[in-house]
């Protein structure tokens, strides 16, 4: 770290922009506290010593020419405006290795149960099906999203996802490998406030740089649709739509300097 760490923070202009009460009362000063303030702040961090002979080794590597590869995992995170029952988004990205894509939408007008920002309410249709009840969760046909996601000729799944049951299993396979690591996300979180579409693009389930390769201009391209556009679908589209496209990368570390390769 010869170069020190700088962090960022963004001040909100207002109380009100990250914090909003939910439960459709109204949001009010008086609910909340506005003498806050930053102070003491501290940054948490582990540090790993190294013995003498393996950093004598390390440096005489580096200092030689040798170079130490480190993997990650990279994010690109992208915001799309939509309209109407019918949608395409284009995403323009090279990656070495497309591991994963992960789709979330948000409707603007859509606050009359929860009263919650686009970050903490992943919208879907399905939420206006009825209120729901304890261990009851509506379901209406006239609500359900078709989704799919092409890369250059190829499209993923190879049959449109067309039912948020689909949706649920595609988003394990992405993140939860059917049990192996849990989905802390209730079924009806998932119908109404918590809904993400995820797709895992490795070749070999948890195996690194197996993903897809998009550095050839190959276009990512979100496909989005009612599978009923009928009048009971009238005005329940999503208006916001948001794509994460999970990347392996590595950087290597030389005495010249460092490396990213995405």
């Amino acid at each position: 770290m010869k170069g020190g760490l700088v962090l960022e923070m963004e001040l909100c202009n207002t109380f009100t922009e990250p914090l909003i009460e939910s439960g459709g009362a109204v949001f009010t000063a008086a609910k909340n506290s506005q003498a806050w303030r930053l102070e003491n702040c501290q940054v948490k961090a582990d540090i790993l010593h190294l013995d003498n002979g393996f950093q004598n080794s390390y440096d005489a590597h580096m200092l030689d020419g040798g170079m130490l590869a480190i993997n990650f995992q990279g994010y690109v995170t992208s915001q799309q405006s939509i309209v109407g029952d019918k949608v395409t988004v284009n995403l323009s990205r090279q990656a070495s290795h497309l591991k994963g894509v992960f789709v979330s939408f948000h409707k603007s007008d859509a606050n009359t149960d929860y009263l919650l920002k686009e970050w903490n309410k992943f919208y879907h249709p399905m939420d206006n099906a009825a209120a729901y009840e304890t261990n009851s969760f509506p379901y209406d046909i006239d609500q359900e999203l078709e989704l799919q996601i092409q890369i250059g000729g190829k499209t993923y799944p190879q049959t449109p996802c067309s039912s948020i049951a689909e949706s649920w299993s595609q988003l394990r396979k992405a993140v939860a490998r059917y049990g192996k690591h849990p989905v802390s996300i209730t079924p009806e979180q998932y119908h109404s406030t918590k809904y993400v579409f995820g797709l895992d693009m490795e070749m070999l389930p948890e195996v690194g740089y197996t993903g897809l390769s998009t550095k050839n201009g190959e276009m990512i391209t979100v496909k989005v649709k009612a599978v009923n556009p009928s009048t009971a679908m009238t005005g329940h589209m999503p208006t916001l739509l948001f794509i994460v496209l999970c990347t392996d990368c590595i950087i290597e570390l030389r005495d010249s300097g460092i490396s990213v390769l995405d």
